[in-house]
């Protein structure tokens, strides 16, 4: 079997996002994954960026494939065109049927050209073009084989106007939603996933402002506590119940409370504390009384 021409694209616009299609409602129809970066449970997603030009050369002719918003089947979906010289398609709903239809027109052939060939899609130089300035970078994972959950964004929603169940927990809001309820609420909302998880944990970073050190409030409530912190204790109460602390997070912690004036009272682990206490018992030999 011949082995199929690989063309250069060139990739003469990027093109841009548009944050209502590519991370609001119909975000689905405006990334897709590439055969080129694939995983085993995670596949990473890239935009279809509204203005995106490409430019081949078939048969001794250039070709020009430009993606718009929205195509004769919907106003929310990729728009995609194609054009030789003065001739042009029409506005397709894929890229296939864009560049098939022109190429057609102009050699008079029934050939059907692969959208994978024009647009550029599977090139490492054009996807790491297309990332460029994106607010964030979805992703599918997959859950036991068997369901795949995409991933668009992380955060709160501030769309009251969503129809939405609240709780304390991803296990009790799936359980009222009523659907799926073999698997549990944290897989489906993809926070047991390693990516996910470390996602999390660049954005669940707490910080203190410069004026909250002499805000009265915060210091007469760290008081009321007070005067000994446990470290680990106290930040499982600022960060989310799932989330894994790093040594780094914690060396950087401790050394924040320490220029705060904190002064570490247990500086050894227990088993040095436990050698050390045990030593001073030997040197400093007291009777019954203590005396």
């Amino acid at each position: 079997m011949a082995k199929r021409q690989e063309l250069v694209v060139a990739l003469i616009s990027s093109g841009e996002l548009d944050s209502e299609l590519h991370y609001g409602s119909f975000s689905r129809n405006w990334w897709f994954t590439s055969s080129i970066k694939k995983d085993n449970n995670l596949e990473m997603m890239y935009p279809i960026r509204i203005g995106m030009k490409t430019q081949v050369e078939l048969n001794g002719k250039n070709f020009i494939m430009q993606i718009l918003k929205g195509n004769n089947i919907s106003k929310n979906q990729p728009g995609y065109t194609s054009q030789c010289d003065s001739d042009s398609s029409e506005i397709e709903d894929n890229p296939t049927n864009a560049i098939t239809s022109i190429y057609r027109q102009v050699f008079e052939t029934k050939t059907k050209i692969s959208s994978s060939m024009v647009m550029g899609f599977d090139k490492e130089s054009i996807i790491a073009e297309l990332l460029y300035d994106i607010e964030f970078h979805p992703y599918i994972i997959s859950i036991e084989n068997k369901l795949s959950v995409m991933v668009f964004g992380s955060g709160i929603s501030k769309n009251e106007g969503w129809m939405n169940f609240k709780s304390d927990s991803p296990e009790n809001v799936w359980r009222k939603v009523g659907i799926l309820e073999k698997f549990r609420g944290t897989q489906l909302f993809g926070l047991e996933h390693a990516y996910t998880q470390s996602i999390l944990q660049r954005l669940f970073i707490s910080e203190c402002q410069l004026s909250q050190w002499v805000d009265e409030v915060i210091i007469n409530k760290w008081e009321s506590c007070g005067n000994i912190i446990e470290i680990n204790i106290t930040l499982t109460h600022l960060y989310p119940k799932i989330y894994k602390f790093t040594d780094r997070e914690i060396q950087a912690w401790s050394l924040m409370l320490k220029a705060a004036g904190c002064t570490n009272i247990t500086p050894f682990n227990n088993s040095i504390s436990m050698k050390l206490f045990k030593e001073c018992l030997a040197i400093n030999k007291k009777g019954p009384n203590g005396i």
